[in-house]
């Protein structure tokens, strides 16, 4: 599918970067508008910028030539803002960018959600799981979903791409894989109450070709989870990047109580003016398994161009703010994209873990 102009919102942030890249070196799209509230840090050469906030209605004058809509904007750092602030991006934006594809006719829209609709589990959720966020950005991406499915029944020939995201790792990410690799690189990571906390995750190159992948089923509505076919453990995900990468192996395990009490210290210091970004909820966080799996990629036979482990390698090249060098070589990295770490995983049949 080749796109005359796609309009990307969010388009300057961390997905939308990368994705608009693919976008233009595949010629899937033959141009991309970004749509952004904030400039781009990876200004991508051949991408229109635009400033605005999809909290007001999209100008229409973007609307010429475009032909399929991203929306991939969102307020999505938990904890960090307060509830309504959510809400009146995400869902405000929801409605906004809907209205704009309503309004200019435009057929073929693509929206990030979040895995943060199934709220945290110790066991495997897929596509068909129940729906129950527990924090406010969770729930306002299930409410944006519900815009954009009403989008889609509005009128007939309408396609809608809807993605769940794990924990999106690559470069200029700057969230939590960013923090694990900087305190392994300088032998200071240790784990947080337990090490077999499940976290799902995915490689940003990997996301865009999952959603070139999506938008050529024949699917009018095609909605699934974005991550590697096995749920690694904390323990495993630090034993790949140490394998991949040269880095020190975590310092062991810090008791759940002290991990409390440092979280305590931690907004203590946030109250005196010590910004440092930790809090109790952030830490507990870390100790919450994110248990998901990517029932409906596996189940259509999308072919992963990356493991975990070559999506490592493969960031660590490109990425030197890191400051890590890879153990993999690049023809290593080439050969290990099709080869899945052995980690516990689940029987597609029956839903059932396999040790």
């Amino acid at each position: 599918m080749t796109f005359a102009r796609v309009l990307i919102a969010g388009g300057a942030g961390f997905i939308g970067t990368h994705v608009a890249r693919h976008l233009l070196e595949t010629r899937a799209a033959a141009a991309v508008t970004s749509l952004d509230v904030v400039d781009p840090d990876d200004t991508v050469v051949g991408v229109k910028y635009f400033r605005h906030d999809v909290r007001q209605a999209i100008p229409d004058e973007l609307a010429a030539g475009c032909d399929a809509v991203f929306n991939f904007a969102a307020v999505h750092k938990t904890p960090g803002h307060p509830d309504h602030e959510y809400f009146e991006t995400n869902v405000a934006g929801a409605t906004n960018v809907t209205n704009f594809c309503d309004k200019h006719g435009i057929a073929t829209l693509v929206f990030t959600s979040s895995i943060s609709v199934y709220g945290p589990s110790e066991q495997p959720l897929h596509e068909a799981s129940p729906i129950r966020p527990n924090h406010a950005y969770g729930r306002s991406k299930w409410l944006a979903e519900e815009i954009h499915r009403a989008w889609l029944a509005r009128a007939p020939n309408r396609k809608l791409v809807i993605l769940r995201p794990a924990v999106v790792f690559g470069r200029g990410e700057n969230g939590n894989f960013t923090r694990l690799v900087k305190l392994m690189r300088r032998g200071l990571f240790v784990f947080p109450g337990r090490k077999d906390t499940r976290k799902a995750s995915g490689y940003v190159k990997e996301l865009a070709h999952t959603l070139a992948f999506a938008l050529t089923r024949a699917n009018p509505y095609y909605l699934y989870n974005f991550a590697y076919r096995d749920c690694p453990t904390a323990e495993e995900i630090c034993r790949l990047l140490t394998e991949t990468g040269e880095l020190h192996s975590p310092l062991g395990v810090v008791p759940l109580p002290a991990v409390e009490l440092a979280g305590r210290t931690f907004e203590v210091l946030n109250a005196c003016g010590l910004r440092n970004g930790m809090s109790r909820e952030r830490i507990k966080k870390l100790t919450n398994s994110t248990y998901v799996v990517p029932q409906r990629l596996m189940d259509d036979g999308y072919p992963y161009q990356f493991s975990l482990a070559s999506a490592f390698a493969d960031w660590f090249a490109a990425d030197p703010s890191l400051g890590v060098r890879p153990r993999m070589k690049a023809a290593e990295r080439a050969g290990a994209v099709f080869q899945e770490p052995a980690m516990t995983s689940v029987d597609p049949m029956t839903r059932r873990t396999n040790a």
